[in-house]
């Protein structure tokens, strides 16, 4: 079916991949201001790189933060105001004043993208990885191929935030537990001819890596704290269903390649403990059942004897790695700041929810179990989870069921959602091929992290499902050997038609899924669907950072020269500086715009705001009346301009318009 990637080497591959991820990541971040958080995660992450202060921004833990400004140390920057002014400032304008007053912001940024996008490219690689481990080397092009032009990783992976690294983090920690049960291929050359690896690394070894790895995504968000229920579940997992050899005449896992079968399944690591028994090889070659109770199980001796003791060893050495990774990331310091208590800053005492949360978090800070500033982010994170929310024109900030299952619905490519669908009647044919317990591997961390999101009362974007989609590349990338299994078989009777239906089906959507991502470039956080109408419709259904962050103040000033503008009246959803940009402005309410020049205070008496005359230039999430509140106005303070037709809509965030004839 794709026999000529036999004549391209893996590395040209993923090479490919990686360039264009960089080049189009590049170019969107150069032509758009920077989103909400980014000033002060950046500020932050210089202040932890140079003072070693984790005061500022606890709400997020500080490993991305130090990444994005690990390139600023090899350059020249004005550093923040010193720890002694703090007290007199909030981080908000801390970051204002670093980043776009003492230097220049459009070189921090994108010295900062350059040390996040490695962590996209290293994602995109084990993306690669796996699924040809797992099924072969087409299935593996397939799931790189989802992966690099998936408008929402792309809309990431450029911005000084967290959730690309979570991402990251996240799966490659499951993929190193996943290795250490499933011992790597002795396979190898991806252009067929090779040479085997090396024995694989002892099972432990690679369960230290996977406590290193959770440290690491722990030390990135706080949300990816739902992988240890979830590593919990898959160690279960394997003392239910053990890991077992192929059967001798199983199905070659690759039909692109001459190389033989990668054996995934090729021992269990519980053999490594040599706890004495032995397996009879009839055992050994029988394949994996879905259920215990089926005859043909491979439960090894030794896994009887010691299986329950085993899991919670092995979940106990994951979790001390982990906890010696965070305080790691702290410098094994309690303190959130080095050097003199005289000019400490406390933190706002909020209070956790609920009680029981707090109380153990309170526990935890007398005990010192954690750094302070850790525990202080969590705190943070407890006590400020119910916030605005916006879906289909409602105003909520009570937490959603539906929220994320309508948000993954409308901002993932329909080509995306259909071959998931097609992929459900595939689910049989993995388990046969890989066994049931290296499918949960890729769907059970997917699954419980979806579900963590439904369940969560924080609904205030998509972005937080980011996580969910490399596991869901290399689900999809079954489809490759699975409908070209199916098409073989009927071509057989029907003359090779099936197999060319199966081609075109695959192109058609490969070409739907290409055109959306490009169509959308630089735009990528504003991407939607076509059944949320597309790019244009999308502030109707969700809006935030599902679409409008304040990355449009750029697109905003390139429209005003064009078009003459030399003033405009601005109501503003973001942190970015308007006047770095160039925008000479008259101040609407705005989230936030800090020390604007002009306020016509006549204008914040109104319950609505009246048609001005002049440009007027609202951001989406303002224009449906989120955060209004937050600031004292109605939700329908901007209603007379939602009811009216923009002139322009800058990278569909910014809505632009002119109602110079009151009477209109």
């Amino acid at each position: 079916m794709l026999g000529w990637l036999l004549l391209v080497p893996d590395g040209a591959i993923v090479g490919v991949s990686c360039t264009l991820i960089t080049a189009r990541v590049l170019l969107s971040v150069t032509q758009q201001s920077a989103t909400f958080d980014e000033p002060t995660h950046l500020t932050a992450g210089y202040v932890y790189l140079t003072t070693a202060d984790y005061r500022l921004n606890p709400e997020h833990p500080p490993l991305a933060k130090l990444l994005a400004a690990l390139p600023l140390s090899f350059t020249t920057v004005k550093p923040p105001a010193t720890p002694t002014t703090w007290e007199a400032t909030t981080q908000w304008m801390l970051a204002h004043q670093f980043v776009y007053q003492d230097n220049d912001a459009d070189t921090l940024l994108l010295l900062a993208c350059i040390g996040l996008l490695p962590l996209t490219l290293a994602l995109g690689t084990c993306v690669f990885l796996w699924t040809r481990e797992l099924f072969d080397r087409g299935a593996a092009v397939l799931a790189l191929f989802l992966y690099s032009f998936d408008p929402n990783l792309l809309a990431h992976a450029g911005l000084v935030n967290t959730d690309v690294g979570a991402s990251c983090f996240v799966f490659l920690t499951v993929f190193a537990f996943f290795r250490a049960f499933f011992p790597s291929p002795v396979a190898t050359s991806g252009n067929g001819g090779g040479t085997g690896r090396g024995p694989s690394r002892p099972m432990w070894t690679r369960l230290l890596l996977t406590g290193v790895l959770l440290g690491l995504a722990l030390l990135t968000k706080f949300s990816t704290l739902w992988l240890v229920p979830t590593l919990g579940i898959l160690a279960v997992g394997v003392l239910v269903f053990p890991p077992s050899k192929r059967r001798a005449d199983a199905p070659p896992l690759s039909h692109l390649s001459r190389e033989r079968e990668p054996s995934i399944n090729a021992r269990s690591p519980f053999d490594e403990l040599r706890v004495s028994g032995k397996h009879s090889a009839e055992t050994d070659q029988q394949p994996l059942r879905l259920s215990p109770s089926k005859p043909g199980l491979p439960v090894h001796r030794h896994l009887q004897r010691a299986g329950v003791l085993v899991v919670p060893g092995v979940l106990l050495a994951i979790g001390l790695m982990a906890y010696a990774t965070i305080w790691a990331g702290y410098q094994f310091r309690y303190a959130a700041f080095a050097g003199d208590d005289s000019y400490r800053q406390l933190w706002n005492r909020t209070v956790a929810q609920p009680p029981l949360v707090h109380r153990v978090l309170q526990a935890g800070e007398q005990a010192h179990v954690l750094p302070e500033a850790y525990l202080a982010g969590l705190t943070q994170l407890f006590s400020n989870l119910r916030r605005y929310s916006f879906l289909n024109g409602e105003i909520s900030t009570e937490g959603r069921w539906y929220y994320f299952p309508i948000a993954f619905a409308l901002k993932t490519p329909l080509p995306f959602l259909i071959l998931l669908a097609v992929a459900l009647f595939a689910l049989p044919y993995a388990v046969r091929r890989c066994g049931a317990l290296a499918v949960a591997f890729i769907l059970v961390p997917a699954a419980v992290y979806f579900t963590a999101a439904v369940l969560s009362p924080l609904n205030i974007g998509h972005r937080h499902l980011l996580p969910v989609y490399p596991f869901l590349c290399v689900w999809l990338g079954v489809l490759v050997p699975w409908m070209t299994k199916k098409a073989q078989g009927a071509r057989r009777k029907a003359q090779g038609w099936t197999i060319t239906a199966s081609q075109i089906v695959l192109a058609v959507l490969g070409a739907w899924y290409l055109y959306a991502s490009v169509s959308v470039h630089p735009h990528y956080l504003a991407y939607f669907n076509e059944v949320a109408g597309g790019p244009e419709h999308g502030y109707r259904h969700l809006v935030d950072s599902n679409l409008d962050w304040g990355q449009d103040l750029k697109g905003l000033k390139r429209y005003m020269r064009e078009h003459g503008i030399k003033k405009v009246w601005l109501s503003y959803f973001g942190m970015a500086s308007p006047e770095y940009h160039g925008i000479d402005y008259e101040y609407l309410p705005s989230h936030y715009i800090l020390n604007p020049p002009h306020v016509d205070a006549r204008l914040f008496k109104l319950a609505q705001l009246p048609p001005l005359h002049g440009s007027v230039a609202i951001s989406a999430t303002n224009l449906q009346g989120v955060y209004l509140p937050v600031l004292g106005f109605g939700k329908d303070y901007f209603a007379v301009y939602r009811e009216r037709t923009p002139v322009a809509k800058i990278g569909n965030s910014i809505f632009v318009y002119r109602l110079d004839d009151a009477s209109r």
